[in-house]
């Protein structure tokens, strides 16, 4: 285009300062309605017209030159409009503010990040110079600013200015949309530091903010797509996609733009992955991918991102080439844009180490894992997470390559990060999100184990081991204790407690029908888990900190006499099976001792995948080899004093007593019944008390036995219905509930003992037992001292092999509902009232009570968890706050039921012994008197 230099030289002379603004005023409404080209050639007529003494008109034309380039996509000749310009204006001009603001989003579109918080400190700087530090240009500066240092992995800097922008808004009582930008950005920040209280405080009030201010739009989108992030982070995967369908049904709305969209279909393909929908995570992440090659210029941070998330997902497939292949890939956008010493390019080295370990190679993979841990250590610091999960990387590199002695070292160094990691969120989690944060240490025990396994010898490791073992066993069970007893220390959160209660009972009774709602328990389920958060969030404060548990201390509380023994289960090298050990402690020993036990398809090969509690199998594994388990003939005998005593045998000479903690299907396994010979059995020689965990020895109740009421409460002779009378004799039959004759002399002979020895006692028989007058019972004397229950059991669960290792909070509630105890008119066609079942059980106060004896039939049984141990009834009863339990492993018989447990209390009460040594003693003389094991073994007692 030619220029008309008169026609310059005439507006040159006629241009007033009123007359430029009028045209630039022009030129901005063309850029407001996107008539870029339009405004450009506007501009190009005016521009040399403009002279530099026109400050202000200068000034503004170079600004509007620089957005046209900006909007146009073309940032090099923005970049260059705006630094021309911030050379021209002076110190304090009042538009320098917005040339290095605006010049770092270019710098930011460029992907150059490091320049982008260079403008951003000149920007703040300008603003605060030109428009004061109280304004709200300078608060926009240090928001932008603080989201370039997060991006920039500079967490601790974001943190500083983020909250200095905060607090000048709130001095002001200025709480606008930017305001909402602030605690939003914040809220991210907190996220990346695991700081998950402060962040959801901030996300949710920035949310509330923008809603109120300007409705539901793009920008309050923005924020739920945080939220997301924030509750994926925290475990909450279900809520993480409600958050963030919505914040893309609103873009879509809204007409945001492409690339938003999919960074909020970023998050959700992630959430897709982590709820284990493999084909639609991958199906998504290729979509946004193609997306992405088609409207960017370049490879952007976010595509390398997806390329990262796309070759773990074929890894998980085994493809291990096109894995490799996009993870190479990513690691070389990261570099180009980042540079070598940042967050996303030290976890993108160690994605690809993985995945060359996996593939078999190792060279250069020390230096990979070094490299990565060394810049996380800078960015996040040693006692972050994310600097154990790229040390944990580098330990498993050590572990494959048999370098023992450095995996050995690098556990610890680590280990305190984790542990301290759990125990700081477990202080403000609900059991549903502890349960998901709680998955990292589930893998790193195992792996913790397998090491032990390779490395029996080494006192270091094997103390690490059942120090990790006693910090993580029967974990989330002691959180749920330690919530319940926070909660009635707080006044202030008594109407959480109560909603809560209420909305498990709702669901109790949904659960209870036959027909079940399942959208009606998703929503009730959602709700608990609601208010379970809003309840741990109060009661963060009021939660005591884990005392830090030693293998050490364990020894401490033995005798020379006894001995503790930790029973793990783990995986194999190979993937294919699982090996059991004990772990076993001694009074004078230096160190615990490691005892490689057997495979678990050793036991369970013999029983057709299925152990189920026949009077044949009892036998059958209760008995000297010559009568073991040969389900067929071709299959060798098993012994389980083979399996499990026979490697503990050496280290047991002179022990008349073992505490354990079971693991696996030994949860289901009668320890003290297993024969040494012919006529005699292992209990002949050793007591067993079965433990939930090593803390029970360790911090033992304080109980002030003077100032307790003796009061009991018994429950027997219950009348089941018209349909009751059939002939079996045992307590367990989920059919038709037989009368039990045994249990209404049962109850009345302990009742006899019981008010001999000074209780008062609350007998409930005939029909009288029904659910909520149990519960309403059980609520009006909390101070109840033993509780015993003789009356049908009931388990539905047939396969007890089955050992899972992930909790879904979910359906263990559903799981807890498969076990439970028969109260009267069972056989009736209306029983709701008639089941108490171990969910609702598990919802009593019975923390006061010494002992609950569950004299009916398999009630030691339930859903075995790794590391948690069974859901059912046991678990109900220490959740509730029981002290010790006794239970059932099997079915046992009516009369041989009411001898046992009448024989029990007569020496618990009569006698004056210990509940441990009455209980050992009533087995013992069961024993003498008929030795089949089906008779008397069935019995176990918990503490």
């Amino acid at each position: 285009m030619k220029t008309n230099y008169a026609l310059l030289l005439f507006l040159a002379l006629s241009f007033s300062t009123g007359f430029a603004q009028q045209k630039l005023d022009d030129v901005a409404a063309l850029v407001k309605e996107k008539k870029y080209e339009e405004a450009g050639q506007v501009l190009n007529t005016l521009l040399p017209a403009i002279l530099p003494a026109d400050t202000s008109a200068f000034a503004e034309a170079h600004l509007l030159v620089s957005r046209i380039h900006y909007y146009q996509g073309k940032y090099p000749e923005c970049i260059a409009s705006y630094e021309s310009l911030a050379a021209y204006l002076p110190a304090g001009h009042p538009d320098l503010g917005d040339c290095y603001f605006e010049c770092g989003n270019a710098y930011m579109r460029s992907q150059n990040m490091e320049k982008f918080v260079e403008c951003n400190k000149h920007a703040a700087a300008a603003y605060a110079a030109s428009q004061g530090a109280q304004s709200i240009e300078y608060t926009k500066a240090l928001n932008s600013l603080g989201f370039g240092y997060q991006f920039s992995g500079e967490y601790k800097e974001a943190e500083k200015v983020l909250l200095e922008a905060r607090r000048i808004k709130e001095k002001n009582g200025v709480f606008d949309v930017q305001y909402g930008r602030i605690l939003n950005q914040l809220g991210n920040g907190y996220t990346r530091l695991n700081k998950f209280q402060e962040a959801e405080e901030c996300i949710a009030a920035a949310l509330k903010v923008k809603e109120s201010t300007r409705g539901k739009n793009n920008d309050y989108a923005k924020g739920l797509f945080n939220y997301s992030m924030l509750l994926q982070a925290m475990g909450r995967d279900q809520n993480a996609l409600e958050k963030i369908d919505e914040a893309i049904a609103i873009g879509l709305k809204d007409d945001a733009r492409t690339e938003e969209l999919d960074g909020y279909r970023q998050i959700k393909a992630s959430l897709l992955k982590d709820m284990n929908k493999q084909q639609k995570a991958t199906s998504l992440y290729e979509e946004i991918l193609q997306n992405k090659l088609t409207y960017e210029e370049e490879k952007s941070s976010n595509y390398a991102k997806v390329l990262l998330a796309l070759s773990n997902l074929y890894a998980e497939s085994d493809n291990l080439p096109k894995a490799l292949e996009l993870c190479a890939e990513a690691v070389d956008i990261f570099k180009k844009i980042h540079g070598e010493k940042h967050p996303y390019y030290a976890l993108a080295l160690i994605e690809k180490a993985d995945l060359l370990l996996k593939k078999g190679e190792t060279t250069g993979l020390e230096a990979m894992y070094k490299t990565a841990s060394a810049i996380i250590s800078q960015k996040y610091s040693r006692n972050h997470i994310e600097y154990f999960k790229s040390e944990y990387a580098y330990f498993l590199f050590l572990k494959k390559t048999k370098e023992y002695s450095q995996a050995i070292e690098k556990i610890q160094q680590i280990d305190n990060i984790i542990t301290k990691h759990i125990v700081d969120a477990a202080k403000y989690l609900s059991i549903r999100e502890l349960v998901e944060i709680t998955a990292l240490y589930h893998d790193y025990f195992q792996q913790i184990l397998s090491l032990t396994s390779l490395n029996p010898g080494n006192q270091v490791l094997t103390s690490k081991a059942l120090d990790c073992s006693l910090f993580y066993k029967g974990f989330v069970l002691e959180s749920m204790l330690k919530i319940k007893k926070a909660i009635k220390q707080s006044k202030e959160i008594t109407d959480y407690s109560e909603q809560l209660t209420e909305q498990k009972l709702n669901l109790s009774e949904e659960l209870d029908k036959e027909e079940k709602d399942n959208v009606r328990i998703a929503a009730l389920q959602d709700k608990i888990a609601s208010v379970e958060v809003e309840m741990s969030r109060s009661l963060g404060r009021l939660r005591q900190e884990d005392e830090q548990l030693s293998w050490d201390l364990v020894r401490f509380e033995l005798s020379d006499s006894e001995a503790a023994i930790d029973f793990v289960r783990f995986q194999s090298e190979s993937g294919a099976d699982f090996l059991y050990a004990a772990m076993l402690i001694l009074s004078n020993a230096e160190a615990p001792v490691f005892v490689p036990l057997f495979l678990e398809s050793d036991l369970t090969k013999y029983f057709d995948k299925k152990l189920t509690t026949s009077d044949g199998l009892i036998q059958r594994l209760y008995s000297w080899p010559k009568r073991s388990a040969t389900p067929l003939d071709t299959l060798l005998p098993v012994s389980l004093y083979d399996l499990i005593l026979k490697p503990l045998a050496p280290h047991l000479d002179g022990i008349g007593r073992i505490y354990y903690v079971s693991d696996g299907i030994l949860h289901n396994l009668a320890l003290h019944a297993i024969p040494t010979a012919l006529d005699s059995v292992v209990s002949d020689k050793i007591q067993f008390l079965q433990m939930t965990s090593f803390r029970n020895l360790i911090l033992k109740k304080k109980i002030d036995y003077s100032q307790k009421k003796k009061k009991a409460l018994l429950m027997g002779g219950l009348k089941y219905g018209s349909d009751s009378g059939g002939t079996r004799g045992d307590r367990n039959n989920r059919r038709a509930w037989n009368d039990l004759p045994w249990t209404e002399k049962e109850v009345d002979e302990i009742s006899g003992i019981l008010q001999k020895t000074g209780y008062s006692t609350l007998l409930l028989k005939g029909e009288a037992p029904q659910k909520h007058s149990l519960q309403e019972h059980v609520s009006q004397n909390p101070d109840l001292q033993l509780i015993h229950f003789a009356t049908h059991g009931f388990f539905t669960t047939e396969d007890l092999l089955q050992v899972k290792s992930k909790i879904d909070v979910d359906k263990t509630n559903l799981e807890l509902t498969q076990s439970g105890l028969v109260l009267a008119n069972a056989n009736a066609a209306e029983s709701g009232d008639a089941l108490i079942t171990a969910f609702e059980i598990s919802e009593m106060e019975l923390s006061q009570t010494d002992l609950v004896v569950l004299s009916a039939c398999d009630t030691g049984l339930g859903q075995v968890y790794e590391n948690e141990g069974v859901y059912g009834m046991q678990r109900a009863f220490k959740i509730a706050g029981a002290e010790y339990i006794i239970m059932s492993l099997w079915k046992v018989d009516d009369r041989d039921t009411k001898v046992f447990m009448t024989d029990f209390y007569r020496n618990y009460l009569e006698k004056g012994m210990t509940i441990e040594n009455a209980f050992y003693a009533t087995q013992k003389m069961m024993k003498e008197s008929v030795f089949y094991p089906v008779k008397w073994a069935g019995f176990v007692l918990l503490k």
